[in-house]
């Protein structure tokens, strides 16, 4: 009978450490795991962060765009006056010198 006690309690014990060793790989596991998930999230926030970053310099970047299509047609409609301008005064110095020859 102390015998089948003495087997049973080292049974016990043999179970136990298997417990306890099951567990300790369980937490790490688990440590583990938990690690990945706040390595994971705080990847998708610096992806978020960029993003947003992305989605402000886009609407500057935008803006200019804007600024300087608007200053590169004001420019060419001071061209086109500028060339209008020259042409008529090419058109003039033709008819005066027309008239002048003429006389």
């Amino acid at each position: 009978m102390e015998k089948e006690e003495r087997k049973r309690s080292k049974d016990g014990e043999k179970e136990k450490k298997l417990l306890e060793k099951h567990l300790k790989e369980v937490e790490k596991r688990e440590d583990r795991y938990r690690k990945d998930i706040e390595k994971a999230k705080r990847r998708e926030e610096k992806r978020e962060r960029k993003e947003g970053r992305d989605r402000r310099e886009i609407g500057e970047l935008k803006k200019v765009v804007e600024g300087l299509t608007r200053e590169n047609l004001d420019l060419r409609a001071r061209v086109e006056e500028l060339e209008r301008k020259e042409q008529r005064a090419s058109e003039k110095v033709w008819e005066d010198v027309a008239v002048g020859s003429k006389a």
